[in-house]
């Protein structure tokens, strides 16, 4: 207790710090200049999509993580090994596309289905309010 180690500095505490960090000052930056040219960047490629996907990989942003810590710690001696500042990029890297990936599944199976699914029960609603005020009104 009380004990840090290489692996829990580097891994648990700096690689997150450092991402929480970046994403900081991306957001202040972009507050800053919006509207601005120079941000085009951010209205195209996969940050557009990545918001179309915020919901789906907000659900699984902590699972899967969990899931590749207990990957990666299965196999001690070359998690203990070959521990570094790389092998944690490594593995945040791989943590990021999981997330992606399942996110994607998320939204694609799930998500989509369920708000076409609220669109036509808002619509049969409506439709349903409008003929009874159209009935009320000529009777």
């Amino acid at each position: 207790l009380g004990i840090t180690t290489r692996q829990k500095l580097i891994g648990e505490m700096f690689l997150p710090t450092l991402v929480y960090l970046f994403t900081t000052i991306l957001m202040v930056h972009s507050i800053r200049f919006s509207g601005s040219r120079h941000l085009k960047f951010l209205s195209r490629g996969i940050i557009p999509q990545w918001g179309k996907l915020s919901y789906a990989a907000y659900l699984c942003h902590y699972p899967v993580p969990e899931i590749t810590n207990k990957i990666f710690g299965l196999y001690p001696e070359i998690y203990s090994y070959y521990f570094s500042f790389g092998f944690a990029c490594f593995q945040f890297a791989i943590t990021l596309l999981l997330t992606y990936v399942i996110a994607l599944m998320l939204h694609k199976w799930i998500e989509i289905p369920f708000l076409k699914l609220k669109e036509r029960a808002q619509f049969s609603s409506q439709n349903d309010y409008l003929q009874r005020v159209t009935k009320a009104i000529t009777s």
